[in-house]
């Protein structure tokens, strides 16, 4: 039935629907003005009648869109609002991630407009990006408040469950609460896809999406944004919390919060909350703290979060092209010398080693390659090693005390003293007065500290492990033990284990390891909750000085050869009946289809030029490009042979492409028999999540590069997207989520069945000119894959 009036309003375009009814461009006869009309469902019918609307008709505010009236068409209410021209902001997020400034404006207009509606009594119930519109000043106003509730006196109930799945809060799943909290929940879901460019939430059916809401711990936006800090990951934290008591009050509370980000801190230390603000202001004006940071943080996010596999943990450490090296190089060192065979991808380490040994082992080099290495320290070089046999040595004790998580007991000591390093680095001047206090001044080290920075080093390191999302029974381990007693619970134990660590790596250093009162007096501390006697000492200490030259060779040998001498040595001698031991140190043809420009690389001739390859951003020359693909072949077909997961032979596949060719996106897409699309499964890049979830087409057939490549069974390579007869060949999907400026497809066909494909782009065009060997070895990594999917 064709609608043309509603009431006075003279009916004209559709503007969009949604779950509670659909939105017309109507013309108001009477006022001779444009206005939008929702048309709501029955099933709202009785919210539209208890006069709200007439509350909600007075609530006027410039990021608010207005609502004029209220009424029923044939039986169906109707809401009368303000017309607006502009972008949804769901279209903006979805086009382009936002810049950080115009996110925050846009989101503090948003923000002040909720404001107004709580303090009015007023809740939305169903914000998202696409009820908000970005008009053409780039004002952004709040749409459809068809579904708000008044709210007389604390939270209401529903009976039933309506509004947007995927902004829907937990009480209100759980519960039916309905309240200011829930719309808070909605403002940082908001905010958080405008910072990251994808949804918080997601999954193939309601269920699951409602599930994560309830279950799911979410991660800090900064994981997929590099320049949100951790002020505003604490903020949108805050507003996603669980528990609603634990979010901001209302859009008021929230606004007051977020208006505090945008101002400086002051300078004045005032506490221990003003030190670590002023210790992290100065952290960031240094070039290599955002590194540092946001390599930690994403390592800790990966780790902690269930469900993460090791491909996904791999994809955030290769971005680091110097630390994927070294973990290479570390485990496959004497060190780990239990382990056999080579690794040669990070991927295979992770599955090998596990996640927690790979975060403390990415967390030991950042801090090497970061603060060891510095011109103004070799008094921070003895402190960073010492943090590091530290480390070495509270997990030989635990392996002695039969203790299961070695890799906590190596991360507690190794960053117990992470405050004192961190002030020497960053407040030199300061940490320097501490130590003239203690010399000069006779004061305790606790009190030194207090009166030249307010705070304890041990309050600075906690907070600043805080921030780089280390968990709570980490951070708890690296409080101070003082106690005289056995330990009475896993936190406890990791505390005291850490701290023994620490004070028998400097006993060793100041008195070295032959003062036998020294040790005496040291186990005697700790009688009650280690209770062993000194050789067990001695050979720990001995086993924990081999473990740390051969772990720290491979990071910096000149750091551990001087530090271990010095351990030997202190102000004493070796034992005579112990000893230590001694200090080691393509062209090609056209595919048919109707299809253009698109070149298939059948290796039979060789371009000029073919040795660039890898371009220079790679930091990987020609001849280890190739070496590096035919240890990830070798890898492969020995975890063929293994009978691994599919999954782990996948990430190694698209591990060695990524890595070898200096490609921006590796991605593996397989055939969804339920949706009948080809989707993206897994990969290693830049933005990758937002990336594969958008990187699907419908495996019927049309006329592009990507169905081209899947029905003739041809690896394809696009030089350059940009060229105007390419430009037909590519589909409108992929045109919309990629500006790569060339690409390869290497299709997965098994006996005339199209399985999926293989993707790899880079940012350039005709960056990718592969020669006959390494498109062979390339060929075969893929051909790798086909044969697991045959066999499953």
């Amino acid at each position: 039935m064709t609608l043309n009036q509603i009431g006075r309003f003279k009916v004209g375009k559709k503007l969009g629907a949604g779950a509670q009814g659909t939105v017309y461009l109507c013309f108001d006869t009477q006022l001779q003005r444009r206005v939008a009309i929702k048309l709501l469902d029955r099933s709202v019918k009785e919210s539209a009648q208890r006069g709200e609307a007439r509350a909600m008709s007075r609530l006027q505010h410039p990021n608010i869109v207005s609502i004029y009236e209220a009424g029923e068409q044939r039986g169906l209410p109707f809401m009368v609002f303000e017309y607006v021209e502009g972008e949804l902001l769901s279209d903006q997020i979805r086009s382009a991630r936002l810049e950080l400034p115009l996110t925050l404006n846009i989101f503090r207009g948003i923000l002040q407009g909720m404001a107004e509606a709580h303090r009015a009594g007023i809740v939305h119930r169903d914000l998202k990006p696409g009820n908000i519109i970005i008009n053409p000043d780039g004002v952004a106003k709040i749409m459809d408040f068809g579904i708000a509730r008044l709210l007389s006196e604390g939270r209401e109930r529903d009976r039933s469950r309506i509004g947007t799945p995927r902004y829907l809060a937990p009480e209100y799943i759980s519960r039916g609460e309905v309240g200011a909290p829930g719309d808070v929940f909605a403002l940082g879901l908001i905010l958080d896809e405008m910072l990251t460019g994808m949804p918080v939430f997601s999954g193939s059916s309601q269920q699951i999406v409602l599930d994560s809401i309830l279950k799911a711990r979410v991660q800090p936006p900064s994981c997929f944004n590099e320049a949100v800090d951790e002020r505003l990951d604490r903020f949108v934290l805050k507003a996603l919390e669980k528990d609603p008591d634990a979010r901001y009050a209302d859009a008021g509370d929230m606004l007051k919060a977020f208006e505090a980000l945008k101002g400086e801190p002051v300078e004045e230390v005032d506490g221990a909350h003003g030190t670590v603000e002023f210790l992290l202001r100065r952290m960031r004006r240094k070039s290599d703290f955002p590194v540092l940071s946001q390599s930690v943080r994403r390592i800790n996010a990966m780790s902690q979060v269930s469900g993460k596999d090791a491909g996904q943990m791999a994809s955030v450490i290769v971005k680091d092209f110097a630390l994927t090296n070294k973990i290479l190089k570390v485990v496959n060192s004497a060190y780990y010398g239990r382990f056999s065979g080579k690794i040669g991808t990070v991927s295979r380490a992770v599955v090998v080693l596990g996640i927690q040994a790979i975060r403390s082992l990415a967390a030991s080099l950042i801090f090497f390659e970061h603060l060891g290495d510095k011109q103004q320290a070799e008094r921070l070089r003895e402190q960073v090693s010492a943090a590091m046999f530290s480390a070495v040595f509270a997990s030989q004790l635990a392996r002695q005390q039969g203790e299961n998580d070695t890799e906590g007991f190596f991360l507690a000591a190794m960053l117990r003293d992470l405050g004192r390093i961190l002030v020497a680095f960053y407040l030199p001047d300061e940490s320097r007065e501490v130590e003239r206090l203690q010399q000069l001044e006779s004061l305790q080290p606790i009190q030194a500290q207090h009166q030249v920075l307010g705070v304890s080093f041990e309050t600075v390191g906690i907070e600043i492990a805080r921030q780089w999302n280390f968990p709570d029974l980490l951070t708890d381990a690296m409080k101070h033990w003082k106690e005289d007693r056995p330990p009475t619970s896993e936190t406890e134990r990791r505390r005291m284990l850490a701290a023994f660590a620490g004070d028998a790596t400097r006993l060793m250093a100041e008195q070295g390891i032959g003062d036998s009162q020294a040790v005496s007096r040291l186990l005697e501390r700790y009688r009650k909750g280690l209770g062993f006697d000194r050789k067990t000492f001695l050979h720990l200490s001995r086993n924990a000085m081999d473990e740390f030259k051969a772990y720290a060779k491979v990071l910096n040998s000149d750091i551990s050869q001087g530090f271990v001498s010095k351990i030997v040595s202190g102000s004493g001698k070796p034992p005579a009946t112990e000893p230590v031991g001694d200090a080691q140190p393509g062209g090609g043809a056209t595919l048919p289809d109707g299809l253009t420009e698109t070149r298939i690389l059948n290796g039979s001739n060789e371009q000029e030029g073919v040795e660039q390859a890898v371009t220079a951003e790679s930091l990987i020359t020609p001849q280890e490009s190739e070496t590096l693909l035919m240890d990830g072949l070798q890898e492969v077909t020995s975890l063929m042979v293994a009978d691994c997961e599919i999954s782990e032979l996948f990430n190694v596949v698209l591990e060695t492409m990524y890595r070898s060719m200096g490609f921006r996106r590796v991605v593996l897409a397989l055939y969804n028999r339920q949706s009948g699309e080809v989707m993206g499964r897994s990969g290693f890049g830049d933005d990758l999540e937002p990336f594969i979830k958008a990187f699907r087409f419908p495996m019927k057939y049309s006329v592009d590069v990507f169905h081209g490549a899947l029905k003739n069974a041809v690896d394809v390579y696009i030089a350059n997207t940009a060229e105007q007869k390419m430009q037909q060949d590519i589909p409108q999907w992929y045109k919309q989520i990629s500006n790569a400026g060339s690409f390869l497809l290497f299709p997965l066909v098994l006996n005339g069945r199209p399985l999926g494909l293989i993707y790899a782009d880079h940012p350039q065009p005709d960056a990718l000119e592969i020669d006959k060997k390494k498109l062979n070895l390339l060929k075969a990594l893929r051909n790798q894959i086909l044969l697991a999917l045959r066999s499953q």
